[in-house]
């Protein structure tokens, strides 16, 4: 359940997801193939992997990386793919008909979550809404979008930095 006491079940889910739907922004903006997302996933999940080695300095987000961190080995233990397990955890996700309407609710949700950090995490607010950046930026520079087999390209193009930007006007970076 989560820290704090305050967050109700739902609103400690979409915690938990902020920074994968940060990064989920950034993907559809400008989609980089099926090659480019798994860079851009891996890179994402990444940093929130990796944050539990510095989460110290902010309980939200060693909270939520304890939670994935236990998920993961539960997933272990019962031979079973850690991401069946993710979407359990997880919001539902409705059907969509456009990439418009997945990044408006993406953005929605995004919003949606800040507000309550900002309402009920104090301190630790600043730190987890960094920690959500991270997480949509390394998604950004996973890879290079253009180009062909590689060659050229930019690495944060056009339609990725509106997407960074839309998402640090969210966070209030």
């Amino acid at each position: 359940m989560a820290p704090y006491g305050t967050f109700t079940a739902e609103e400690w889910a979409m915690v938990k997801a902020a920074p994968m739907l940060a990064a989920n922004l950034v993907m559809a903006a400008d989609p980089s193939g099926p090659m480019g997302m798994m860079k851009e996933v891996m890179a994402a999940g990444k940093v929130v992997a990796d944050q539990d080695k510095t989460a110290s300095a902010n309980p939200l987000v060693a909270s939520v990386t304890a939670e994935w961190e236990e998920l993961a080995k539960q997933a272990q233990a019962e031979k079973t793919s850690p991401m069946d397990l993710a979407k359990s955890q997880m919001p539902e996700m409705p059907k969509f008909n456009t990439v418009q309407e997945m990044n408006a609710w993406a953005a929605e949700n995004l919003t949606s979550t800040v507000n309550v950090i900002n309402a009920k995490a104090g301190a630790d607010a600043a730190g987890y809404k960094q920690w959500v950046w991270d997480a949509a930026l390394a998604a950004a520079n996973a890879g290079k979008e253009g180009g062909f087999l590689g060659i050229g390209g930019e690495v944060v193009s056009a339609s990725e930095q509106a997407a960074l930007d839309q998402i640090r006007g969210i966070l209030g970076l």
